[in-house]
């Protein structure tokens, strides 16, 4: 599989914290909640990757330029899962339902300032949510795909960046707070 093996190219993933996976029924409400059950990668991926975090500062790169992130490099840190805590699905999307655009599921955090990656319902592709941008200029679309996003994934290789905070003190993280 392509993108399993694009996650090992980028150091691979490994859980965060200990987890407690969501009961299967609270996984199907939420899954019947967005109504997105015919959503087989965007589940599949969720099932199969989340919960975890990269264990390297990861980017998306070459995308089309979102303001904040001039190298056109976007953070990629940990995937949301089916899991109970700060890395579950539901969690987030309690915590943020009032400010992201409605269609939208965060699946992943981008870096620790509070942006998210979400998967779009409608269409199925993949934005970035900007928490503190304008409500109307806050998501911009990535990539069409999940399989996209993480195939234009790569290892963040600056010298000033340690293993795992990258997005603390990489450089992305500098050109997010120089605009």
């Amino acid at each position: 599989m392509e993108v399993d093996k694009k996650i090992e190219e980028l150091g691979g993933l490994d859980f965060f914290t200990k987890s407690t996976k969501l009961s299967e029924d609270e996984r199907l409400d939420f899954i019947e909640l967005y109504d997105i059950a015919e959503h087989k990668e965007f589940i599949d991926f969720i099932d199969r990757y989340g919960g975890r975090s990269f264990n390297k500062a990861v980017c998306c790169c070459d995308v089309k330029e979102v303001p904040g992130f001039p190298s056109r490099k976007i953070p990629l840190s940990t995937l949301l899962g089916f899991v109970k805590g700060a890395f579950g699905i539901i969690e987030i999307d309690e915590l943020i339902e009032d400010n992201i655009p409605t269609g939208f599921i965060a699946f992943a955090m981008g870096d620790p300032t509070g942006d998210y990656w979400c998967y779009h319902i409608k269409t199925k592709s993949i934005h970035f949510w900007q928490h503190d941008a304008p409500e109307d200029e806050d998501t911009f679309t990535v990539t069409n795909s999940i399989k996209d996003l993480i195939l234009k994934c790569e290892v963040e290789e600056d010298d000033e960046t340690e293993e795992g905070f990258g997005f603390i003190q990489g450089d992305f993280i500098d050109d997010y707070f120089d605009n």
